[in-house]
């Protein structure tokens, strides 16, 4: 199509299926009954569009399904019959019998045809316009009325429903999401482990809402409205926080990228723990721009998580295979913190243009596989420490019995590789020569005696 300004039309029952119609005008259209499936849409324009079923669409429906109901009711009672007339008659012959089966089995089929076709009209008549397997990225649906409307399988990436009534729509992602897209109001609301991730939620009120552990990767953010809210974990790769107010918030081991904007990011404070535990700054306020120059220092490191101890041997190793791989990645271990629950946080400073994505993958590769390799080596050594164990306790246990021979003329002394002599001894008398040589007993008497 050349024209794609449809701004105000009645465009209803149309089809534009496969259409690419980017850049589209349907601004103030009635898109009722109108069937968009597979199109292309980026960037249109749906502001204050009517979408939904229309007159038509109801119409044919009740008589499609009517027609459908009367033929199975009507092939039912015939087939009802046919059997019937057997049974009162007594007519089992080998004829009857094998005609009535093929009967049934056609019967079955038809049935089941018809059922199917019944039901999966009826679900669709639940919908009137149509968006299924449609780009709708970056349209707009402002102050929309989109009652029964179907977006399964939609890519709806950045998408402004801000204001719009949908109603009884069909998605194919949480409807808590799209309704906090539509309503911008999620204060106080648990969104916690939720993807939040490629949306457009500007101006968007989430001020006391549990956002923990939830992906607002590459979301649009700006001018939200974040004061106390749970970021903790959050995954915010990319995401735009300009001109957000994050006052109050807890930032706990949040995952932030280079990409992240924090331009004029409005805020007094923030908590690095939860319970408004590690207030930052820790007196005071933030002045202006200063939480983008406190935030804009982690860009330049990767944050390694170890949640079940360290260890360092294997650290070493990973740590050492990455920097000859990286050379010019210029990695330094930066700090070295403990988060509470047992998890520690080594952050190590790159250099600026480094692939911190690889770098994090690299090393925690190496680091697991020196891990399982260690961990034999260690098994090993306990097997080790199990025999000497055994032998020590075996020496003890011939040492007490010589002893009980012997009175108290002798001392027990067993150490495995070392430098010191060992084995029984003459207490009495010892003229030890050399620590680790000879030792010689001045009591001429046979030890058994």
């Amino acid at each position: 199509m050349v024209n794609l300004n449809f701004a105000k039309q009645d465009l209803r029952n149309r089809s534009f299926k496969g259409q690419d119609l980017t850049g589209a005008d349907f601004s103030g259209c009635n898109i009722q009954g109108c069937d968009f499936t597979s199109a292309t849409l980026v960037k249109a324009n749906f502001e204050k569009a009517i979408g939904g079923q229309t007159s038509k669409q109801i119409i044919n429906f009740a008589i499609k399904n009517t027609i459908l109901f009367i033929f199975l009711i009507v092939d039912s009672a015939d087939f009802a019959r046919s059997w019937q007339k057997a049974i009162i008659d007594n007519s089992y012959t080998q004829i009857n019998v094998f005609a009535l089966g093929i009967n049934s089995v056609i019967w079955f089929v038809i049935f089941g045809f018809v059922s199917i076709n019944f039901f999966k009209s009826l679900r669709s008549s639940l919908s009137g316009t149509y968006f299924n397997k449609t780009n709708l990225t970056n349209a707009k649906f402002t102050d929309a009325v989109l009652k029964k409307t179907d977006f399964s399988d939609a890519q709806l990436f950045y998408v402004d429903w801000q204001g719009a009534n949908i109603s009884e729509s069909k998605f194919s992602i949480d409807s808590k999401v799209i309704e906090l897209c539509a309503s911008r109001n999620g204060k106080g609301k648990d969104y916690s482990y939720t993807n939040l991730s490629n949306l457009n939620l500007i101006s968007v009120d989430l001020s006391n809402a549990n956002l923990s552990g939830a992906d607002i990767s590459r979301t649009l953010l700006h001018k939200a409205h974040l004061e106390n809210a749970n970021l903790s974990e959050v995954q915010s790769l990319a995401t735009d926080f300009a001109e957000a107010s994050l006052t109050g918030a807890c930032i706990k081991n949040w995952g932030i990228s280079p990409e992240t904007n924090f331009k004029d990011v409005q805020c007094d404070y923030v908590y690095l723990e939860l319970a408004h535990q590690e207030r930052r700054p820790h007196s005071g306020y933030f002045k202006t721009g200063e939480f983008n120059d406190v935030f804009q220092k982690t860009f330049e490191t990767v944050d390694l998580f170890f949640r079940n101890g360290i260890d360092w041997d294997a650290f070493a190793y990973s740590f050492k295979k990455l920097e000859v791989e990286n050379q010019g990645a210029q990695l330094d271990v930066q700090s070295i913190e403990k988060k509470g629950d047992g998890v520690i946080l080594v952050r190590v400073a790159v250099a600026p243009n480094a692939d911190k994505a690889k770098i994090h993958n690299d090393f925690m590769q190496g680091y697991e596989f020196a891990v399982k390799a260690l961990e034999a080596q260690y098994q090993a050594r306990l097997e080790d420490q199990d025999k000497v164990i055994n032998q020590l306790f075996s020496t003890i246990n011939l040492q007490n019995k010589l002893l009980a021979q012997t009175g108290d003329k002798l001392s027990i002394y067993y150490q495995p590789n070392s430098q010191f002599a060992g084995g029984i001894v003459d207490a009495i008398n010892v003229d030890a020569q050399q620590i680790g040589g000879n030792i010689q007993n001045n009591n001429t008497e046979d030890i058994s005696s």
